[in-house]
């Protein structure tokens, strides 16, 4: 049964996640070898771990995800209220959980693993989305791991949780007027929400990234620095870049995070425009592949769960490479494959098995009855 799935698995996902998981290679080895915290070995090491666990989700039994969804979604969600109970505090805020040799664990991460297969479950019994009375289950269960991951603070993983609602929804058949209602609700929402969840350092990246036009000099020390600085490294690349290792802002160790948070944004500056939309274009690719792949599905579970797959990386795309040219507000949010993180990388290697797995069962005709 495993060597038939096994010949089974979509080697053309499976080539695009390998040129992405490349850039990432090249890039962290770049930046971690000018200051930048982590380590090429480290990097590899978590690549590792992420191929097994990886295979471990595409070569387990069929059906026992869809059977277990709430089980897993149970055990993320105690994962989140461990984090905040036990976990350890960095910089102001809990994400991580100390695990036996030197190891860390950042729940959030599997939650929203957790998250999708719940909310598959729940809409592919397409009754449930029928009504707008319907939906309160899967947007109680998304808002509960949404408001934890938001009190540790963590807002940029926070907000991911919102694309795999309306995404798994949308394709398990709900009305398009409700959709339009909770997208709504959750625009006016966010002002509100801002304002009691939002610390002040976060405020002031909020004012630092509207009014990137004409940074005042303390924007460009404080709130603004990091966004400032990864814009000078975008815009320094120019067509081709200055070469890998010899970034200005990588060199110099002028630029926070960029083995992580913005990796994009030492992708450009080294490699140029070429190179951050090759990277994007591998990236893009690998997202609308897994969403043309869900609509050929016929189970809808399966459908479902590739679907939501599919919005969690594009979702991680668009934030990741729109904070790094200033496209959307400063935020933290990995690049899977690409970024220097062990929960992160392992967990997304974890999503594409699953992806892998529904995958290999589908059906080898197409019929209308897909989407009955």
């Amino acid at each position: 049964m495993s060597l038939a799935r096994i010949r089974r698995a979509d080697r053309r996902i499976l080539a695009l996640a390998a040129g992405v998981s490349v850039f990432g290679l090249i890039f962290v080895a770049s930046a971690t070898a000018h200051g930048a915290d982590g380590s090429l070995q480290g990097h590899v090491l978590r690549l590792a771990l992420a191929v097994l666990f990886g295979a471990i989700c595409f070569l387990a039994p069929s059906r026992s995800f869809k059977r277990h969804a709430y089980l897993f979604y149970g055990v993320a969600l105690l994962g989140l209220l461990a984090v905040l109970l036990a976990g350890r505090a960095t910089n102001n805020a809990r994400r991580w959980l100390d695990l036996p040799g030197g190891f860390k664990l950042q729940p959030s991460e599997f939650a929203k693993l957790g998250l999708i297969l719940a909310l598959a479950k729940y809409a592919c019994a397409r009754r449930h989305l029928e009504s707008l009375e319907g939906l309160v289950v899967p947007v109680a269960l998304a808002l509960l791991q949404a408001g934890l991951v938001a009190v540790e603070p963590d807002l940029g993983t926070s907000i991911v949780f919102a694309p795999l609602l309306l995404g798994i929804l949308y394709a398990g058949g709900a009305r398009r007027s409700h959709l339009a209602l909770l997208l709504a609700l959750g625009l006016l929402a966010v002002p509100v929400g801002g304002h009691f969840a939002m610390r002040g350092y976060q405020r002031e990246r909020v004012a630092a990234w509207w009014g990137q036009g004409r940074p005042t000099a303390e924007q460009k020390r404080g709130a603004g620095y990091h966004l400032f600085h990864s814009k000078v490294a975008v815009g320094a690349g120019g067509l081709t870049g200055q070469g890998i290792g010899s970034g200005t802002e990588n060199r110099l160790d002028l630029l926070p995070e960029r083995a992580n948070d913005f990796v994009f944004a030492v992708v450009a500056e080294e490699s140029g425009f070429l190179g951050g939309a090759a990277l994007i274009g591998l990236y893009g690719s690998l997202v609308l592949l897994l969403f043309a792949s869900a609509a050929a599905l016929r189970e809808p579970f399966d459908r479902l769960l590739v679907t939501g797959v599919a919005c969690l990386f594009g979702t991680h795309l668009f934030v990741n490479v729109g904070v790094a040219i200033g496209a959307v507000p400063t935020t933290g949010l990995t690049l899977p494959f690409v970024s220097y993180g062990g929960s992160s990388t392992i967990a997304a290697a974890g999503a594409l098995g699953l992806a892998l797995n529904a995958l290999a069962r589908r059906e080898p005709e197409f019929s209308e009855d897909a989407f009955a």
